[in-house]
């Protein structure tokens, strides 16, 4: 790839380089020309579910996303994806009944004061533009945001409104009520990276195209990041799907 010839592979991380290759596929490889083809339809169909720039489809949002995803879907299966469904079920719980009792030990001997002020100011800028929405964000860029004093600004005494950290480890307690996704029903099989991502990215497509698998898209798009695996037909993807 010219940017890897141009300043050679050392001057990237493995993360780095792992997202230059799947951008390269994404936007090379010959089967992706059907498969652009196919979201520009669908969001031209509905275009409320994308941005549009000068009255013009802008794809680069849609792209980023969808590039996203399917980065994670090839390098984003941690040790969770590897459990079978009854060794996940059990973790959930065990981490479940942890956090409970981590609660309790916090609450009961404070360790931890106002959970604002170990966030660092990086962290307090994103969390004010997720807020405030984009409208204001342009408004705001650049400004230094330091960390308020509760003494000399009212506005920002959070002792009153600030959960504390036992109260945050019991919300997540508390909204783990649902068992968790499998995404791969059996983990050691020797094709369970292939199945893993076509589980994974067949949940966004099936998101974005009204609840319809596409099998056919994903069978194109498999084909470029498995080249090895017999997918002639849309048979092996639907099978992987049930």
């Amino acid at each position: 790839m010219d940017i890897l010839r141009e300043h050679g592979e050392s001057r990237f991380s493995t993360d780095e380089l792992q997202k230059i290759v799947v951008v390269h596929q994404l936007s090379s490889h010959a089967n992706m020309e059907k498969i652009w083809a196919r979201f520009r339809k669908k969001i031209e169909e509905k275009p409320y579910l994308h941005p549009w720039r000068n009255g013009k489809f802008d794809p680069e949002p849609l792209s980023m996303d969808f590039a996203h995803e399917v980065f994670r879907a090839l390098h984003g299966r941690t040790e969770w994806y590897s459990l079978t469904p009854k060794q996940k079920s059990k973790k959930y719980a065990d981490i479940k009944c942890m956090l409970e009792k981590l609660a309790d030990e916090v609450t009961r001997f404070p360790v931890c004061g106002n959970i604002f002020w170990h966030f660092n100011d990086e962290e307090l800028i994103g969390a004010r533009n997720f807020l405030i929405g984009e409208e204001l964000r342009d408004e705001l860029q650049g400004r230094e945001l330091k960390h308020p004093d509760p003494d000399e600004d009212p506005y920002f005494r959070f002792e009153t409104t600030a959960p504390s950290l036992g109260d945050l480890l019991l919300r997540i307690a508390s909204e783990m009520t649902e068992e968790p996704e499998t995404i791969i029903k059996q983990p050691g099989n020797k094709d369970a990276e292939l199945h893993f991502f076509v589980r994974f990215v067949g949940g966004y497509t099936k998101d974005l195209f009204d609840g319809k698998p596409q099998y056919g898209l994903l069978r194109d798009l498999a084909e470029v990041f498995f080249p090895e695996a017999n997918l002639d037909d849309e048979k092996r993807i639907r099978d992987i799907l049930e």
